[in-house]
């Protein structure tokens, strides 16, 4: 059985547009050295390149007004080596054009010769973009970035503050210090007794507890969704602790687990309320195997389909084959993790409404009380892709 939407269009179509989102942006990275040019010539007897009138040589180059230098990259041949082997480098020049000569059009040129190989741009090369953050170095605690390559996207984006992860978990950290740079207030209605915003929900500046019915999303009990929020969206380059995946993405916490028994309440009300105050991306790293609900089904419909939000969830932690919910869903996307070497991890739940894998052993993160930890499983797979989202 496939995940489908509403119009039968199954869950593989909505992946390779998020693919082709990250091609497209790949693309965009991909500069060229102005003024650069490589050549190789086809590797041809030279008697035959004589008798042509339109084979290209290093005396045509050398002649040309418009090249500054040539370089040679193959290998000089030498008098006493007379059995030496040919080389992929032989016949290949690097070329240094003037500045007022068009790249594109100085290779239309070349090819015009019968014994060009390949004529090109030199292709550019960029340092990926790494973050001041401590844990954020090659070789420090924060492994899993170079897993998903995440350096790589931030050479081409750093995210938005106008796009927000609405983190619906066991609250956050308010007071974090990596945390508290990338919280996302609502400045409509901020702490004075009224709902200043009319959206039903009276002073609900820092998000809301849907668990406790109360405008504080403070994560006061269990430490889960604080570590979730600092994966995804933790604040960096700010030379402290770690670094999000979102990187400039702000996050809307909002509590649906009470904070002395941990149960949950209101769970799905809790995803209308992200999609109504706009979240660009919900992040659900909770869930349980069990019947479908055609009511859960509406509500992830409502915010993915309506809102038009990315819906992220956990597959779970349990290596069976199980349908778990609400990563299950039709319109949400289901996260399995793995381990550093990219291999299944033994406690991933797989089945096959699994869309995508991440990361999920030994991850670490913010905890309560302005600290960090290691922690792993789905959940912290999930606001990987999430944070990858919102970039």
């Amino acid at each position: 059985m496939e995940k489908t939407t509403n119009n039968n269009q199954p869950m593989k179509y909505i992946l390779p547009l998020l693919l082709s989102v990250f091609i497209f942006q790949q693309s965009l990275a991909q500069d060229y050295v102005p003024g650069l040019i490589v050549v190789k010539l086809k590797d041809e007897d030279q008697s035959r390149r004589k008798e042509s009138s339109n084979a290209l040589s290093l005396e045509l180059l050398e002649k040309d007004g418009k090249v500054e230098k040539i370089q040679y990259l193959g290998k000089k041949s030498s008098f006493f080596k007379r059995n030496e082997q040919k080389s992929r480098l032989d016949n290949i020049y690097k070329l240094e054009i003037k500045e007022d000569i068009s790249e594109l059009d100085y290779i239309n040129y070349l090819n015009s010769f019968e014994n060009i190989e390949y004529a090109e741009q030199y292709p550019n090369v960029k340092p990926l973009y790494v973050p001041n953050d401590p844990e954020a170095q090659f070789g420090k605690k924060q492994f899993h970035l170079a897993q998903i390559n995440v350096y790589d996207a931030w050479n081409v984006t750093k995210g938005g503050e106008d796009i927000v992860i609405g983190i619906i978990d066991t609250g956050a950290d308010l007071d974090h210090e990596d945390l508290v740079g990338n919280l996302y207030l609502n400045v409509e209605d901020p702490i004075d007794g009224s709902d200043n915003d009319n959206d039903g929900f009276v002073d609900n500046y820092y998000g809301w507890d849907f668990a406790d019915n109360d405008n504080s999303p403070e994560a006061d009990g269990s430490t889960h969704g604080t570590g979730v929020t600092g994966i995804a969206a933790a604040a960096t380059d700010n030379n402290t602790g770690i670094a999000g995946i979102g990187f400039n993405t702000k996050f809307m916490p909002i509590k649906i687990f009470q904070t002395e028994s941990n149960f949950s309440r209101n769970s799905y009300e809790a995803i209308i309320y992200a999609a109504d105050q706009g979240c660009d991306v919900i992040n659900l790293s909770w869930g349980s195997s069990g019947r479908y609900s055609q009511f859960a089904q509406d509500i992830i419909n409502y915010a993915a389909l309506e809102k038009d939000v990315v819906i992220v969830a956990a597959a779970g932690n349990t290596d069976d084959e199980l349908d778990f919910y609400p990563a299950s869903y039709d319109n949400v996307l289901s996260i399995g993790f793995v381990n550093p070497d990219d291999t299944r991890n033994s406690n991933s739940t797989y089945s096959d409404f699994i869309d995508l894998v991440a990361p999920g052993s030994g991850i670490y993160t913010t905890e309560n009380g302005d600290a960090y930890a290691s922690d792993g499983g789905s959940s912290y797979a999930a606001p990987m892709v999430a944070g990858a989202a919102a970039l």
